[in-house]
């Protein structure tokens, strides 16, 4: 015991602290990768978007939120918002996999366990990178004389694929490679709409959790160790605002103007009410742990031992937390695009599903490939989503098992 004692008294506490005051590679990295975000942000507000005219060297090639030109680029509002979230994720999702190698072990003991669930894993890969770098390669071109095109391995009516770009008999035509998927009933190649979809998916799915997780950490940990007056005027105020679903309010406000914008702002800041409760039973958990009290016996701070000691133990319940959140909000813009309350010029998986079930030459389910592709791909993202969630959910919370 004594032993102890001594080795407690000789720790140099001012050095420790020294070194936490210390930017660690990932905070500095996210520290520059803001400032940079930060002055690109004013650049274009004051600099591109400032200016009476915009003049651009060269052909113009938009891509959503992609450059146009040197120094001179088309981006919006959510476009920043997802540059910011994809500098988050990098930082606090993909970070952390690279340089624990406990953690790596334990996702993929888990994942090696279930091989479903490793294939879900893989389909969520493939879409993250197809919606992230897919609008590079693949752009929704329309071909009005190439509509209804059926999939290279399946066959349509001949009547409405006029003419057939593969080959024909008198009642069919077949797919050909020109068109793997097949076209809509405006030309567009299938295999386009899906990818854009999937952009869609990435994006809204980012961004929201970029605004969600932030808030509910904030709110929860707070009310979970301060306790007291403080947790229940927090926790009411949570209760009133789940009272008011994201889905309704998305609906009254669009009435000014129909956004993705709009829908990931409305969602990510109604969305969170959940979050932040488990955020909250969990900090009420961790503030009476032996090592929360021990640092403040040396003297720590509340807001050292918030962020030391009590954030990053929520983590894992944030994260698992999170992947039940995201699907709900994948569907939500699914319907909403679905209800034609979206923006028309954002294509989306739910707007591709509308337009083949209310094509202007054909009924479903004669033409079924515009309909029944985008339902496969939106329901698979969801169910993968799922899945992989119980997966997290179990290797980073074992008590949960």
């Amino acid at each position: 015991m004594s032993d102890t004692g001594s080795r407690f008294e000789d720790v140099d506490w001012d050095e420790v602290a020294a070194r936490r005051r210390r930017f660690s590679p990932r905070t500095l990295t996210y520290t520059i990768g803001l400032l940079l975000l930060g002055l690109g942000f004013l650049y274009d507000t004051f600099l591109v978007h400032g200016r009476p005219t915009l003049v651009a060297v060269g052909p113009r090639v938009d891509l959503g939120f992609f450059l146009v030109t040197p120094l001179t680029w088309d981006l919006g509002r959510l476009d920043w918002l997802f540059l910011l979230s994809l500098l988050t994720f990098g930082c606090y999702v993909v970070w952390p996999l690279l340089v624990d190698a406990g953690l790596r072990g334990r996702l993929w003991r888990e994942f090696r366990r279930r091989p479903v669930a490793l294939a879900c894993l893989g389909y969520l890969v493939v879409v993250f990178v197809v919606g992230l770098v897919g609008p590079f390669v693949w752009t929704p071109d329309v071909n009005f004389s190439h509509s209804y095109q059926p999939p290279v391995f399946a066959r349509g009516p001949a009547q409405f694929a006029t003419p057939c770009v593969g080959p024909e008999t008198r009642a069919f035509c077949y797919g050909s490679w020109q068109y793997p998927l097949g076209t809509d009933s405006f030309g567009y190649d299938m295999w386009a709409l899906l990818v854009s979809g999937a952009h869609v998916a990435v994006k809204v799915s980012l961004v929201t959790a970029t605004i969600i997780v932030p808030v509910a950490t904030a709110v929860g940990t707070v009310a979970g160790y301060v306790g007291g007056r403080l947790d229940s005027a927090l926790m009411g105020y949570v209760d009133v605002q789940q009272t008011i679903p994201a889905f309704v309010a998305y609906i009254v406000l669009s009435y000014w103007g129909r956004s993705l914008f709009l829908f990931v702002l409305v969602f990510g800041l109604l969305s969170w009410g959940g979050l932040a409760r488990l955020v909250r039973s969990e900090a009420v958990q961790r503030r009476e742990m032996g090592y929360v009290l021990a640092a403040r016996s040396a003297g720590a701070s509340d807001l050292a031992v918030v962020g030391r000691h009590i954030v990053p133990n929520v983590s894992n319940a944030v994260v698992t937390g999170l992947t039940r959140q995201i699907p709900l909000i994948i569907l939500a813009e699914a319907a909403i695009s679905y209800m034609d309350l979206n923006d028309i010029m954002v294509v989306s998986w739910g707007e591709t599903i509308s337009s083949g079930l209310h094509g202007t030459f054909a009924e479903f389910p004669e033409v079924w490939w515009p309909v029944l592709l985008p339902i496969a791909a939106l329901t698979l993202t969801v169910v993968a989503c799922s899945i992989v969630g119980d997966v997290l959910r179990d290797a980073l919370d074992p008590r949960s098992g």
